[in-house]
């Protein structure tokens, strides 16, 4: 549809796919706002009232939009200044899909790498600050813990130099 739209010479055509593009852009937007907030509520829980139960975001859902996960992760990085995690879980497979996103001097890539030889998760891998992992659901409470042990220290001293 996008490449129509910049290669066609009917404005009438134009005019038709700019609006239905538009309307599935904010289609998207909305998606994307029910997992940010849906993600949010779990994020708030997890780090607890005073924030420090947790160094490192991990939120889950059945019915999340997988396409989303990946912009949920990276806003849920802004709000909190944590490395995120958001996954989209799907119980009929069994797995849980999604993206993390990560703070400057913590390299979410390398744990993600390191839970894939580790074998807490079945496939994964990424960059510095960012990655996209896939998880067995029976063994999620595993990949978070290996997650969280392996970044924890990362966050503590990004944190320490960011507020010194």
């Amino acid at each position: 549809m996008a490449l129509e739209l910049l290669t066609t010479r009917d404005k009438g055509r134009v005019n038709h796919l700019a609006q239905e593009l538009e309307q599935l852009e904010r289609q998207r937007q909305a998606i994307e706002m029910r997992v940010v907030e849906a993600a949010a509520i779990q994020a708030e829980a997890s780090l607890g009232k005073e924030r420090v139960l947790a160094l490192v975001i991990i939120v889950a859902s059945e019915g999340w939009h997988p396409g989303v996960v990946g912009l949920a992760a990276a806003r849920l990085k802004e709000r909190y200044h944590l490395p995120s995690f958001v996954l989209a879980s799907n119980q009929k497979t069994g797995l849980s899909s999604g993206s993390g996103r990560s703070i400057n001097g913590v390299d979410i890539g390398s744990a993600v790498r390191a839970a894939l030889e580790a074998g807490v998760i079945v496939k994964g891998g990424g960059h510095a600050m960012a990655a996209g992992l896939t998880i067995e659901l029976p063994s999620s409470q595993s990949s978070d813990v290996f997650l969280e042990e392996k970044l924890s220290h990362a966050v503590a001293n990004a944190a320490e130099i960011l507020f010194k």
